[in-house]
């Protein structure tokens, strides 16, 4: 097994157990929903440093685990598969977007490297030509890495959709399968839909943070 795939499995291991405990212990009063909990929020920023199987793994696991551990064994299935799926979500819509926005931001830097080229080209000193060569590659690799102003964007929409599914999928699972109708499990969309924002709001500061301090470098995070 490579380096990279222990360390993987290793912070998956340790967002599940936060996962878990953010959604049991960490809860914060609020008016309608009672109280919020922090678990949305780790599972998103999960999704977006190990991608959408091992943010699948983290999410779905630690959350199912909660409710295990606080009577709501019936929910557990849904969990899993709920929370699972906002993962995937979140890491293949933000991988998406910083993929579309680094090509945008790519094709704007190339006439700048072709000018500088140029340039030299007309000069006529191949010394010139051979220095600038590195330094057009550079400015290229550096725009592939930080992709301009790409990464909030798709943490948001990436977030947003995640946090839509869990809406919906309990709502679904509420209704049709626990049989509490559909007309009356719709009382529980608003104080679902105030955690998915509390979750996305805090997951998505969480992550700005994350990558500015540059702890992730020891291997290669998915949404880069």
């Amino acid at each position: 097994m490579k380096k990279e795939q222990i360390i993987k499995l290793c912070v998956t291991g340790m967002f599940t157990a936060l996962i878990c405990l953010a959604t049991m212990v960490i809860q914060i009063p609020a008016p309608l929903v009672g109280v919020l909990n922090l678990g949305d929020c780790f599972i998103l920023v999960a999704a977006w440093i190990l991608g959408p199987w091992y943010g699948f793994a983290a999410g779905g696991i630690g959350s199912a685990l909660a409710d295990l551990f606080t009577s709501y064994a019936q929910y557990i299935p849904a969990t899993l598969i709920i929370k699972g799926l906002m993962a995937v979500a979140a890491a293949l819509l933000v991988r998406a977007f910083i993929k579309k926005s680094d090509k945008t931001e790519l094709v704007a830097v190339r006439p700048k490297v072709q000018q500088d080229v140029a340039q030299q080209r007309r000069t006529g000193d191949k010394t010139e030509l051979v220095a600038v060569r590195p330094k057009a590659q550079q400015d290229v690799a550096q725009q592939r890495q930080t992709g301009g102003k790409s990464r909030l964007p798709g943490f948001v929409v990436s977030g947003l959709a995640a946090e839509m599914i869990m809406v919906s999928g309990y709502y679904f699972f509420e209704a049709a399968f626990l049989q509490y109708g559909w007309i009356p499990t719709l009382v529980n969309i608003p104080s679902n839909c105030v955690q998915g924002a509390f979750g996305l709001v805090l997951g998505v500061a969480l992550i700005q943070i994350i990558v500015k301090t540059g702890v992730l470098k020891k291997f290669h995070v998915y949404a880069d």
